[in-house]
């Protein structure tokens, strides 16, 4: 796992790097010169919309977000470590449902640079070990935009995970760290692109711990006028590619065997409506659905609520 969490690290922040370097050196020769009573009036950021949910967006901005999420029919709860730790499910377990209550906290000090907090509750109900619920782990990070040139906006994200979960049950009893970089780009004014891909790693070493790469693309049809009511459908695509790491297999006989998991795939696809009044608050409601053998959940259903300040 160390030489994956290195070697896509080290990539993760060389395009960084690269690709801010090259945006600032394309905005200092391209910079219209202004006069001072113009440059309060100039936005500086060309892309400011955001449909997804399912994926991360790319923008860097004030928000408070909070989410519900039910999500059911987990057949291998323990898969890399990534939603589950063996604390969390102490006895061999072939099923478990979960409910999300997750709140974010973003503040972007500048167009280019924000930095969020999020923290999740959570609610597990598995079929063989006990229910179990309360705050789960504390989430944090930055966003950085490193390019923003009309009408595409990429950003580098780096996010990570602190083990607070309480009773030692509801969350991954591991610090974990992601790296990735997102994009929003709109083609045309009534359809926007958004895109993702990251590196996952678990730090805990556990037996079942691993990393993973994730990735994902979201088209939104329609625009949010600043004074109307608007409705905007979104599909989604996230797919996870396990690097390292195991899962558990309970049998119907009861049997539990150990599974290396490198080289999983996961693939869900994603469908939902982003309605709202102006451009300072919206709801969305989704559905994803898990397209291969392999799942998180073989359903997920969420509700959200965004308020953008």
């Amino acid at each position: 796992m160390g030489r994956y969490f290195a070697r896509w690290t080290a990539a993760a922040l060389l395009w960084a790097c690269l690709l801010g370097h090259a945006a600032a050196q394309a905005r200092i020769e391209s910079s219209p010169i202004v006069s001072p009573d113009t440059v309060a009036t100039v936005n500086t950021f060309l892309s400011t919309d955001s449909q997804v949910s399912f994926i991360d967006s790319a923008l860097p901005r004030n928000m408070l977000r909070t989410r519900f999420d039910v999500e059911r029919q987990n057949r291998r709860p323990l898969r890399d470590g990534y939603l589950f730790a063996r604390s969390s499910l102490p006895k061999p377990e072939s099923n478990v449902d979960v409910m999300n209550w997750n709140t974010m906290l973003e503040i972007a000090p500048s167009p280019w640079i924000s930095v969020f907090v999020e923290q999740p509750m959570r609610w597990l109900n598995p079929d063989v070990n006990a229910n179990a619920s309360g705050i789960g782990d504390l989430a944090f990070g930055f966003k950085y935009a490193i390019i923003d040139t009309q009408p595409i906006v990429a950003s580098f994200q780096l996010r990570a995970t602190m083990p607070t979960g309480e009773q030692g049950r509801i969350g991954v009893r591991q610090w974990t760290i992601q790296p990735g970089l997102l994009l929003n780009y709109r083609p045309v004014d009534f359809l926007l692109i958004e895109g993702e891909a990251h590196y996952w790693a678990g730090l805990g070493g556990g037996p079942y711990t691993g990393d993973l790469f994730r990735y994902g693309i979201g088209l939104a049809y329609g625009q949010r006028p600043a004074n109307e009511i608007w409705f905007n459908p979104v599909i989604e695509a996230q797919g996870w590619t396990i690097l390292s790491g195991g899962s558990e297999v309970v049998h119907p006989s009861g049997a539990v065997e150990y599974v290396n998991a490198a080289g999983q795939t996961i693939l869900n696809a994603s469908a939902g409506v982003r309605v709202g009044f102006g451009r300072n608050i919206d709801l969305f409601g989704g559905y994803s659905r898990a397209l291969t053998g392999s799942a998180w959940s073989r359903d997920l259903f969420r509700v959200e609520m965004r308020l953008l300040y």
